[in-house]
């Protein structure tokens, strides 16, 4: 009692991590979560963006897009620069459609 759930202190630690530059700290945490939701994904997404591994932030994107969860606009915004700097326009293509399927309003 009082303590934070699992899910909430692991996002949170995954946060941290990938601010501070340790992406392998990031990958462990999340790893060995017994439970993920939205929150976690995003969070090692965003660690994988900020520390230039966009490549392997698109590939857990497409991950998360296969699994029961559905990204929301936090999702979007944190992979949107690994788009661009993917310069792939067919994948830029991709996420269009996929933002427009979904109908994220701009904020």
């Amino acid at each position: 009692r009082g303590f934070l759930p699992h899910i909430v202190l692991e996002s949170a630690l995954i946060d941290m991590y990938g601010e501070c530059g340790q992406l392998k700290s990031a990958e462990v945490v999340f790893d060995r979560m017994a439970e993920k939701n939205l929150v976690s994904w995003n969070s090692i997404i965003a660690a994988y963006v900020q520390n230039g591994k966009s490549y392997s932030a698109l590939e857990l994107f497409q991950e998360l897009c296969d699994s029961s969860l559905v990204p929301d606009s936090t999702t979007i915004a944190s992979i949107l620069p690994a788009y661009a700097e993917s310069l792939s326009l067919s994948e830029g293509r991709q996420l269009h459609a996929y933002i427009v399927k979904a109908r994220y309003e701009s904020n």
